[in-house]
């Protein structure tokens, strides 16, 4: 079955999601991964830990938690399809998905309050610095920014118009990146990368290879540490950013070509 999510705790504990249910962990750091259950026959698209023992998964008509690593999972809410998870804390959690649903709960899920993402986009990644400032991308282009742990969005301008956003994940406060569909200009097509880097007022298309005409490229997801270095992962090549050097991305694998940068508004 496809594997849909995957979060590390530390060095060596993590957990996998995918179809039929299945909820996958590693106590080796990943040299060896086991089947540890199978919570639901649904899909499960995303999982996120904040120990070793507290964790949550959404779904196709599920959230569910574990307290005790994953060997056992409650049922919390069966609200809509979730496709993506973030745990500031034990307490604090937003769950988002289909049709603009954005659902949070400050009692580590015994209750899940309604809040709506600000649009009637499905929503496929959020992220969030601390209980109030985070980011959520979805279909059709959608990035926002909230400042109010949710209870609001402002939109932010797409440099590149309305491709599928897939992923966002933040390297500190103000800086996030954005992992979407290709899209093209009249110069070819490029990596759907976004970041709006250090806190810049602006969105930006990193530089990024070219790849010729009828390729369909896209960035589904991204891993940082703590010293800003990002690695991207899709269809096609893969990129890494090293902070603070001027060429943001440095192309990892095969289609070099031209470079692009375009810009839009954001804000940080």
């Amino acid at each position: 079955n496809n594997v849909k999510g995957v979060i590390v705790v530390d060095i060596n504990n993590g957990w996998y999601v995918g179809d039929g249910g299945n909820v996958g962990h590693t106590s080796n750091g990943g040299m060896t991964w086991a089947l540890q259950t199978r919570v639901q026959t649904n899909s499960l698209k995303a999982v996120y830990f904040v120990d070793a023992n507290t964790g949550w998964a959404v779904g196709d008509g599920a959230i569910i938690a574990t307290v005790n690593g994953g060997l056992t999972w409650s049922l919390q809410s069966t609200a809509t399809n979730f496709k993506t998870v973030w745990a500031v804390d034990q307490n604090t959690v937003y769950a988002a998905g289909s049709s603009g649903a954005f659902y949070k709960t400050t009692n580590g899920g015994v209750s899940w309050i309604s809040l709506g993402a600000g649009t009637g986009n499905s929503i496929n990644g959020i992220t969030f610095s601390d209980a109030n400032n985070g980011w959520e991308v979805g279909d059709n282009g959608w990035i926002a920014k909230t400042n109010n742990g949710g209870t609001t969005w402002v939109q932010q301008s797409n440099p590149v118009g309305a491709p599928q956003m897939w992923s966002v994940s933040l390297a500190n406060k103000g800086t996030a990146f954005i992992g979407g569909q290709y899209y093209s200009t009249p110069l070819g097509y490029y990596e759907g990368m976004y970041t709006n880097r250090y806190g810049a007022l602006s969105w930006n298309a990193p530089p990024a290879a070219s790849f010729a005409a009828g390729g369909h490229y896209q960035v589904q997801s991204w891993a940082l540490d703590l010293a800003g270095n990002a690695e991207v992962a899709g269809t096609g090549p893969t990129f890494v950013f090293q902070p603070p050097v001027s060429s943001i991305f440095s192309p990892q694998g095969p289609g070099l070509g031209s470079y692009s940068v375009i810009s839009g508004s954001a804000s940080s």
